[in-house]
């Protein structure tokens, strides 16, 4: 989509520019078409976990899990979101972009709505959300998406090779998986290069979407330099190390021996794996690769698949949820504070397009 053309989510009756009108009907039929097939698929991946267990071991286990452990599980993951959401305004204000605080919160939590798309690509949401209220061009609040997920990639291999080490887990192969990621994000910061495999395209028949890459790429980079880059990866490290608590603690309360180390180590390696994946929410692969690695660091099957499922619950679906809240919370405020408008923007088209087509304005094919 080129920016300088006229936005097929913008409808035009008039020359002066004011606040956006609301379309009375949000599509949530479209949106929950998109999330279906991941919320069947996850079902099928806990119906599978389940034939770990040994008879009734795997409800018995559930059934006398102490539910005192729940809100302190949910709220570390709520921490998670809160550094999460200090690092988006830390982009934000980079690329220059200003919104206020409440709505950026909300602008922020609606992207968790698309945790269970290929790779979290899916949060380009908050772009298309942060293009209606600021006119911002989604080649200039892209790059903070995009860096988003870099620095979630680097945090978790950060704490994966500390934690690995520490456990004495994977030994070199742990450390060639972290190399060739670290190589990877290397790859990534090397500006010309990139730049230039992407003029080099411009030649071709992708000419157009190759100079919107170019555009997207450059805002990506600034925020890839080494102060932005190791500030967004020290945010998301301890985000993400919250979640490993979270595993943590319910790992014990349902009887496992596990400590923080090897838990936080199995967190990060199998939500890295999920995520470099690109399966819808990185299902089969993060709860497969979990199980796995909990079975070899000594917990019974029963035990590995309770964890497993309760933590996923607690995680991804967890976050599925809180993202559909604030999106359709953030519809009705946006309805009730948007004003009649000679030219006004169709918030349906923008979760419309953001649910239909989540990589393709993020990388350009």
């Amino acid at each position: 989509m080129d920016d300088s053309s006229p936005s097929p989510l913008i409808r035009t009756a008039g020359t002066t520019p004011a606040e956006p009108l609301i379309s009375p009907t949000l599509p949530e039929w479209r949106l929950a078409g998109k999330l279906l097939p991941s919320i069947l698929l996850g079902a099928f991946v806990f119906l599978l976990l389940s034939l770990l267990a040994v008879g009734d071991e795997l409800s018995s286990l559930i059934l006398h899990l102490d539910r005192r452990i729940i809100l302190p599980v949910l709220a570390l993951v709520l921490a998670n979101y809160a550094l999460r959401f200090g690092r988006w305004c830390y982009y934000l204000t980079a690329l220059e972009i200003s919104v206020p605080f409440g709505e950026n919160a909300a602008i922020f939590l609606s992207g968790l709505v698309m945790a269970a798309s290929p790779g979290k690509l899916g949060e380009v949401l908050k772009s298309y959300l942060l293009r209606l209220r600021t006119q911002a061009p989604l080649t200039k609040s892209l790059p903070a998406v995009m860096a988003e997920r870099v620095t979630d990639v680097s945090s978790l291999v950060l704490i994966f090779l500390a934690s690995a080490g520490a456990a004495g887990f994977g030994g070199g192969a742990a450390v060639a998986f972290g190399g060739l990621v670290v190589a990877g994000l290397w790859l990534l910061t090397r500006q010309q290069w990139i730049e230039r495999m992407l003029r080099r395209a411009e030649q071709t028949r992708f000419g157009a979407q190759a100079a919107r890459a170019v555009a997207l790429y450059r805002g990506t980079a600034a925020l890839l330099r080494p102060a932005p880059l190791l500030v967004g990866t020290a945010l998301g490290a301890v985000g993400w190390s919250c979640e490993c608590t979270a595993l943590y603690v319910l790992c014990r309360a349902l009887g496992g021996n596990l400590a923080w180390t090897p838990a936080a180590c199995a967190f990060a390696l199998s939500t890295l794996v999920g995520a470099l994946s690109f399966l819808p929410g990185g299902l089969f692969a993060a709860e497969g690769s979990l199980a796995v690695v909990l079975l070899q660091m000594s917990q019974s099957p029963a035990v590995a698949a309770a964890t497993t499922v309760g933590i996923r619950l607690s995680t991804l679906w967890f976050a599925v949820g809180v993202g559909a809240l604030s999106l359709f919370s953030y519809q009705r405020w946006l309805r009730a504070h948007s004003t009649a408008t000679s030219e006004s923007v169709l918030f349906s088209g923008a979760v419309a397009s953001a649910a239909a087509a989540p990589g393709r304005e993020a990388m350009p094919q």
